[in-house]
């Protein structure tokens, strides 16, 4: 049984996903009838008791970045900067990027979603990073410090409406010490936010992690690890009567062919199964499936719902 899905309102080029009346919004012609109906989507989501949660693709914005270029990351000569595959970023230092998706976020929460899930809430890594300027820059403050700093502001603009605040993460950011390329140093985090979803992804680590020399292989090992990684770290963190995040992480159900041979393998029941088990072995409840094609593995779905 389905109890939670994750919706797409903000996508990986900028644009809202259904016709938002919020006036930056319209301003710039950011808005696309892609879920033509939402109140009445919602209202079906409500019906069968299915948690909504809004995805929010935050600094990496093609289109915002391009109709707000006071808002874009530029490089040395004033030109907006983009990446590898041509996105434009909104710069995360500046209180007015945070600003535009918080209008997003809470018309979001005025159309019935619980939960804020913001996505690419992080610095660019692909591409020529050492050509940006990042105008607004502290230099008294790390980029980790920035993206907290943005998930709080964003946390007290919401709290008045009750909603949650998460925010996806790379795995390995709870394995690694480091992140401050990204903005995504566990410690700095967590406390700013209500829920981390860490991409746990097995395909996604490097040859050698916990001594795996193919971790796509070891759906089990990479989840459990990583998440034993995290608490052992978490524990070490003093609260000051903060709560920190809970911990919901991304699992696997897609097969990383890209990988070259003997370095992956077919993903399907029973590698989805084991990487659910192992989160619940780390005594987490909560998890979410990540398929780019929307192409799940509902066996394995309904063998947990049994």
């Amino acid at each position: 049984m389905i109890n939670s899905w994750v919706i797409n309102v903000k996508n990986d080029n900028g644009y809202v996903t259904y016709s938002a009346q919020i006036p930056i919004v319209e301003e710039i012609e950011s808005s696309l009838r892609i879920v033509r109906d939402m109140p009445s989507m919602m209202d079906r989501l409500r019906k069968h008791d299915i948690y909504p949660i809004a995805r929010i693709v935050a600094f990496k914005d093609r289109v915002g970045a391009v109709e707000m270029p006071e808002l874009a990351l530029k490089d040395e000569d004033g030109n907006i900067w983009r990446d590898n595959k041509g996105d434009a970023w909104l710069n995360p230092y500046k209180q007015e990027s945070w600003d535009y998706l918080v209008s997003i976020a809470k018309d979001a929460v005025r159309m019935g979603f619980k939960d804020i899930q913001f996505d690419y809430v992080r610095f660019p890594t692909d591409g020529r990073t050492s050509a940006i300027d990042y105008q607004g820059y502290d230099e008294g403050g790390t980029q980790s410090e920035a993206i907290a700093d943005f998930l709080e502001y964003v946390r007290q603009e919401l709290k008045p409406y009750g909603a949650i605040v998460s925010a996806d993460i790379f795995g390995w950011a709870l394995v690694e010490t480091g992140g401050a390329s990204v903005g995504h140093h566990l410690e700095t985090i967590i406390p700013s936010v209500d829920i981390i979803l860490p991409m746990v992804y097995p395909s996604h680590y490097g040859p050698g992690i916990f001594g795996f020399s193919k971790p796509d292989l070891h759906p089990y090992e990479m989840v459990y690890l990583t998440l034993e990684s995290a608490q052992e770290r978490y524990a070490m963190v003093e609260y000051h009567e903060q709560e920190l995040a809970r911990i919901r992480p991304w699992l696997q159900d897609f097969t990383a062919s890209y990988l070259g041979s003997g370095n992956w393998m077919p993903y399907g029941v029973d590698e989805v199964l084991t990487q659910i088990q192992a989160t619940y072995d780390r005594e987490i409840e909560e998890w979410v499936l990540w398929n780019a094609q929307n192409n799940y593995t509902w066996d394995a779905i309904r063998k947990i719902s049994d």
